[in-house]
């Protein structure tokens, strides 16, 4: 299951079930697997590039908010307000880090890099997911 579906499947969640807690392991594997793939397959040669040296750090700034949420609902009581409200904030900054990735940074990347690089990056970076999902 994708990020999307796994956040957008646990804010619909309620209480401190078990589906909750199954969906939320899920969704902090897939987005820590997420992050170290595109860390270094896709911001680390983003920084060696003159040209868009911002979007590395930008990038890596959402990952680090994402893992302050997760942590955050880690230590939260799931049946809480304050948890749903967490819950919330997360799916919110999922779906922006995704959006603006796909519509913007990887466009900008493909022409800053190159398509062969791009294509290059995009497998070594799908490789490195499924390893760090494994290791999860």
């Amino acid at each position: 299951m994708t990020q999307r579906a796994l956040v957008d499947r646990l804010v619909q969640t309620q209480g401190d079930t078990r589906e909750r807690r199954a969906i939320f392991s899920s969704l902090k594997r897939e987005l820590a697997a997420h992050a170290a793939a595109e860390e270094r397959y896709f911001y680390l040669p983003l920084s060696a590039c003159c040209q868009l040296p911002q979007l590395s750090p930008e990038g890596i700034a959402e990952h680090h908010q994402m893992d302050r949420l997760m942590a955050v609902l880690e230590l939260a009581d799931p049946r809480s307000p304050a948890w749903r409200l967490g819950a919330q904030a997360l799916h919110d900054k999922v779906h922006q880090h995704l959006e603006v990735e796909e519509r913007s940074w990887f466009a900008l990347a493909g022409t800053a890099l190159g398509a062969a690089d791009l294509v290059s990056l995009a497998l070594e970076y799908e490789g490195e997911f499924v390893l760090q999902r494994l290791k999860a």
